[in-house]
């Protein structure tokens, strides 16, 4: 039965071509496209341009504060950790539960 459809779907999909031609090359088609290929790009327009250059100049501001804050906050954190982990040695041996 599987078979039988899957020939009947062959033959379907084969007779649908039927009456199809080939497509006809236009000979000047060439020639009307090399003016629009040969044409000056377009610029962007300058709200484009203004939006743009404002998003960069922020990215950049906002990665510069980034590493300023991330380098004070890891000097800090560096004394910190170092008081922390005298702390907890000291802790774990004093409290540890048997």
């Amino acid at each position: 039965m599987e078979h039988s459809n899957k020939e009947k779907w062959i033959s379907e999909v084969l007779d649908s071509t039927t009456g199809m031609t080939q497509p006809r090359l236009e000979f000047d088609l060439f020639d009307r496209i090399s003016p629009e290929l040969n044409k000056k790009p377009l610029s962007m327009p300058l709200p484009v341009v203004r939006w743009a250059a404002a998003a960069a100049i922020l990215l950049f501001v906002v990665n510069i504060g980034t590493v300023v804050y991330i380098s004070l906050h890891h000097k800090k954190s560096d004394k910190t950790q170092q008081e922390n982990s005298l702390f907890s040695e000291l802790e774990t041996i004093s409290t540890y539960e048997y």
